[in-house]
């Protein structure tokens, strides 16, 4: 129970007050007593000595009865009790009642006397001497005097002979005395004190608790103000000192809580503004603060979630061991998370998974001991999925690098095969049989060409010729082929855009990535279907482009999409469908059709998006950059350029190569046209045949050991600006400066026919 100061201190006044009363009253009634006492000893004292001598006086004559009577009328005074005059035998020989006449003083006197008082007497008695003194328990007073006894023998006084007078009196009363006294006295002290302490009480509770409770008052309502509540300072003493300095400390408290709350907002704003999800957990897991990102990582609010368990937001094992581990941490310091950062799943509000890197650590102590974690989270499915295309990019590029330097080997030896058999060609003529038997042989070297281009077209290595092309007229001009190519069973829908931008492309790289998809659309296609081919111009913002497979620039584009209504492709399929040489059709599918489209679409500076769910058909949308004329900025159509016709000739030609067997067979067309041909195996070897030789024209490989053919067409268009030049390759490796752009467009494709050859050697050297 809650009692008010000034009660207490009221209490505690009247306390003391009535203890220094009591304390007083009782020193007064001993005072009294004792005062009492002492006049009674001195008013016994002479009576006793009166009566001493009287009692000798008629005891010397004799008068035995005078004696009883006197001591007799003396018993009857006040507040005596008894009175004995004993012998010298200790025979009581009269005393205050006839009663004890005869007896023992001694036996009597044990009756109404205590030990103490016995010895005392039988003390005086022996001395003998007078003596006054009062029992321990202050109730009773003795008095002992000797007394001659004059008693006759024959008419003759026998001296020496020494009696004693024993008296006691009763005190009692003097208590009873002195408290009426103390009352009649003391009553009316008390009375004045009780007011003087209620007076007290009243100035006590207005000059000092009154301003105690004001300053108590102040301090209660102080938070509750906004700490805005002050006390009034009253007088000059230690309260008013209090009330003062709970003034400047609420002024300083209100400062720093203004500071603190500024300070708060602004850690509020930092860590709702932060990218990362912020979290802060207790040491038992639940959670007391949830920021704005971690809001939209988790989908949870944070009043949702504050107060839950973190173990909510993690999905299977990691809910259930998270406390334990959480708890290990706690009773040993054993880091298994704290203090470190590692990538995890989490669980959304939704139930989907996904990936975060969680960083943990433990904020520094709390007055109240509570211990608090800040875990940091970053939602990496992103950078996940980001990783994985770079994974399959670098994968792809590997193999592109592989399927490269593949191609470019078996380029030449196809073009030896078909060399050869295309000069077997004019001598069998005749000779039906071993014309049919060269017929397969350059069937089966065209069919590897044409394997070898796919090869190249998927590394990006294969030699393009890009130009301004409308998609829509493309797709008009094959619409016929794709029909027969699908089949009645499927149907062809054109979805084109009128305002179609021009892109810039190889158009037969285009004609073979569509042709691919349209295959494999149809073998989707079990029964019948629809395949839709749609066009349209889009502009495509950063946001935007994080959606496809590749980061590209931002701007305008053309999409073209493929989509088809058959079984769709399924998730472990869609991650696989670029790689090279991967088929779902088994030994009827070489895996490389979207390999090629793959390569083409990046090799046209565009992007490739597929999207597809089983049972649901699937979709391949490609983004081509839209081409803009860099002299006019309107669009601008290019013709291709057509080859001069074939002619023989006798100029000298070197030809450098570092293929012995292609080579010789460039040695024998050319030399059967006419021509002198020197050879070189290498770059190097070149340089000196053209120091020592007058050359017309250098028909150059460009991949080749140790200098390549752009290195030596440079040299001699240094030094021998009149030598015309010719490169060919398998592949374009981009390894030419701007320029030699116009030789690389003209460049020759391995394996390149006979016809192709002498046309394009005749048209540099006529000019």
């Amino acid at each position: 129970m809650r009692i008010p100061l000034g009660i207490k201190i009221a209490i505690t006044t009247v306390v003391a007050v009535i203890g220094i009363v009591f304390f007083i009253l009782i020193n007064a009634y001993s005072y009294l007593v004792d005062d009492v006492i002492e006049g009674m000893k001195q008013e016994i004292h002479i009576n006793m000595s009166r009566l001493q001598q009287t009692e000798e006086f008629l005891l010397q004559k004799n008068e035995y009865e005078q004696v009883q009577v006197e001591l007799s009328s003396i018993g009857s005074a006040r507040h005596m009790e008894h009175i004995f005059l004993a012998d010298e035998n200790n025979k009581i020989i009269a005393a205050s009642k006839l009663s004890y006449v005869g007896k023992n003083i001694f036996q009597e006197f044990k009756e109404y006397s205590d030990e103490k008082s016995i010895a005392r007497l039988k003390e005086i008695i022996n001395e003998p001497k007078y003596g006054l003194w009062v029992s321990d328990d202050q109730s009773t007073l003795f008095a002992v005097y000797p007394v001659i006894l004059g008693l006759k023998e024959s008419n003759k006084l026998i001296e020496n002979r020494t009696g004693f007078m024993v008296a006691n009196f009763d005190l009692q009363w003097i208590s009873s005395n002195a408290i009426e006294t103390i009352k009649l006295k003391a009553l009316p002290m008390i009375i004045i004190l009780s007011v003087m302490v209620i007076l007290f009480s009243v100035f006590h509770d207005y000059l000092l608790v009154r301003r105690i409770k004001d300053i108590n008052r102040a301090a209660m309502q102080f938070a509750l103000s906004g700490y805005k509540t002050r006390t009034q300072v009253k007088g000059n003493d230690e309260i008013s000192d209090l009330a003062n300095a709970f003034n400047e400390m609420a002024d300083k408290v209100e400062i720093q809580q203004s500071k603190l709350i500024e300070n708060e907002e602004n850690f509020s704003v930092v860590i709702n503004s932060m990218e990362d999800g912020i979290i802060t957990i207790d040491d038992k897991g639940i959670v007391h603060s949830f920021n704005r990102s971690a809001e939209k990582m988790f989908g949870y609010l944070n009043d949702e979630i504050v107060g839950q368990n973190v173990n909510v937001l993690m999905p299977e094992p990691y809910q259930s061991i998270h406390d334990d581990i959480l708890q290990k941490y706690v009773t040993t310091g054993v880091k298994h998370i704290i203090g470190t950062g590692r990538d995890l799943p989490a669980l959304h509000k939704d139930g989907h998974v996904f990936s975060i890197h969680l960083s943990v650590n433990e904020l520094p102590g709390r007055a109240n001991s509570e211990r608090l974690f800040l875990g940091s989270c970053l939602d990496i499915s992103l950078f996940k999925e980001q990783e994985e295309q770079l994974r399959h990019s670098q994968k792809m590029d590997a193999l592109g690098k592989l399927t490269g330097g593949i191609a470019h080997d078996y380029n030449n030896m196809l073009g030896v095969i078909l060399g050869y058999a295309e000069l077997l060609t004019d001598k069998l003529a005749d000779d039906p049989k071993l014309k049919k038997y060269l017929t397969e042989i350059q069937h089966a070297g065209q069919r590897g060409a044409k394997l070898t281009q796919r090869l190249l077209a998927f590394s990006r290595q294969k030699t393009s010729s890009p130009d301004v092309t409308n998609i829509n007229t493309l797709l008009e001009k094959n619409k016929n082929m794709l029909e027969k190519t699908l089949t009645a069973r499927i149907q062809l829908i054109y979805e084109l855009d009128a305002d179609l931008w021009p892109v810039y492309l190889d158009k037969g790289d285009l004609e073979d990535a569509l042709l691919n998809m349209c295959i494999n659309s149809m073998h989707a296609i079990e029964h019948s279907g629809q395949l839709i081919l749609t066009t349209k111009n889009c502009q495509l913002s950063r946001h935007g482009m994080n959606e496809l497979t590749l980061d590209k620039e931002p701007g305008d584009y053309v999409c073209l999409s493929v989509c088809d209504t058959g079984s769709g492709i399924d998730e472990g399929t869609l991650e696989r469908i670029f790689d090279p040489f991967f088929s779902t059709k088994g030994d009827k599918g070489s895996g490389l059709g979207l390999s090629q489209v793959y390569g083409f679409v990046n090799r046209s500076k565009g992007d490739i998006k597929v999207e597809s769910n089983s049972d649901n058909g699937s979709c391949f949308k490609l983004y081509f950059p839209r081409y803009v004329s860099a002299e006019t900025g309107k669009d601008k159509i290019l013709e291709p350029v057509e080859l001069l016709g074939s002619d023989a000739g006798n100029e000298t030609i070197l030809v450098v190569d570092d293929e012995l067997a292609l080579r010789s067979l460039l040695k024998e067309v050319l030399t059967a046209k006419g021509y002198t041909v020197l050879l070189a195996s290498s770059g190097e070897h070149a340089i000196e045949i053209v120091q020592n030789h007058n050359i017309d024209l250098v028909l150059s490989d460009v991949i080749m050991p140790g200098m390549n053919g752009y290195k030596l067409v440079e040299y001699i268009s240094k030094n021998y600006p009149d030598i015309k030049v010719q490169l060919a390759s398998g592949y374009s490796d981009n390894t030419h400066n701007s320029e030699q752009h116009e030789l690389h467009n003209n460049i020759l494709n391995k394996p390149f026919e006979r016809d192709v050859l002498l046309s394009r050697i005749r048209e540099l050297l006529d000019g």
